[in-house]
């Protein structure tokens, strides 16, 4: 069990995830300690948990809890979070859970960090169509009502996001920014 959350934290409202894969309801919450290191914490129905410092959190976006999604298929959801953002963009980082560590998810060797978003000129969001894949899904403006991207699937192993081959595609406006979305499961943007 990690030690209680220090007294002067600041802290966001615990969402609910099954990150141990035991089917009962776990609790994700980040919190910030008095020196300003972002951290989240996992803990499980049990009472065990675990907790892990956001090493790149943004200190102007806090990081914010999402909730659990199984991203890999083995049963046990991945703690997804907020872990900054931008004018018209929210950035996602991972964690995955277990054996009571949280460890953060990274994709060519860095954490891993999806946006999710829309401008003029760039659509970007986070799909998990099928189990064991998330994709991020993207599209760039070409011309008057034109744009062009597509879908970029990526595998978890552990706690690294591999790539796999993506779908072009041309999109008109309103189909690009249809991509601008958090579309895994019950998951919702905070």
């Amino acid at each position: 069990m990690p030690d209680p959350i220090p007294p002067g934290s600041v802290s966001f409202a615990p969402v609910s995830g099954d990150f141990d894969g035991d089917g009962a309801v776990d609790a994700l919450q980040t919190y910030a300690t008095i020196d300003q290191q972002w951290r989240v914490r996992v803990t499980f129905a049990d009472g065990g948990g675990a907790d892990a410092a956001i090493t790149d959190a943004e200190d102007f976006a806090p990081p914010r809890p999402i909730g659990g999604y199984d991203i890999d298929g083995d049963g046990s959801e991945e703690a997804f979070l907020t872990v900054g953002s931008g004018a018209s963009t929210i950035l996602i980082g991972f964690f995955d859970i277990a054996d009571c560590v949280a460890t953060r998810i990274t994709e060519g060797g860095v954490p891993a960090v999806f946006p999710i978003g829309a401008s003029v000129g760039n659509v970007s969001g986070v799909s998990c169509p099928v189990v064991g894949e998330i994709h991020r899904n993207f599209a760039e403006f070409v011309a008057e009502n034109e744009y062009e991207g597509g879908f970029e699937p990526f595998v978890l192993d552990g706690s690294v996001l591999t790539a796999g081959p993506g779908d072009g595609a041309a999109f008109s406006a309103d189909e690009a920014f249809t991509l601008a979305v958090l579309d895994c499961g019950d998951l919702a943007l905070p």
